[in-house]
């Protein structure tokens, strides 16, 4: 019994497709100057009061 032929088909995109087109082209000059500014007299929370607190307000967390 004959194999049957496997179907074929072709590229969808052209050969010289730019796969580079989103990529950035130069690291942003602003990327070196963030700082995180913490506050030195906000209250140290715990590890359950700190989860509670950036748990969203539609599972219990504080709004």
């Amino acid at each position: 019994m004959p194999r049957k032929q496997r179907r074929r088909t072709t590229r969808t995109c052209p050969e010289a497709y730019d796969r580079n087109a989103d990529e950035v082209q130069f690291p942003s000059s602003a990327d070196a100057q963030r700082v995180v500014e913490l506050d030195a007299e906000a209250p140290e929370l715990s590890e359950s009061q700190f989860w509670k607190e950036q748990m969203p307000p539609h599972y219990g967390g504080e709004s």
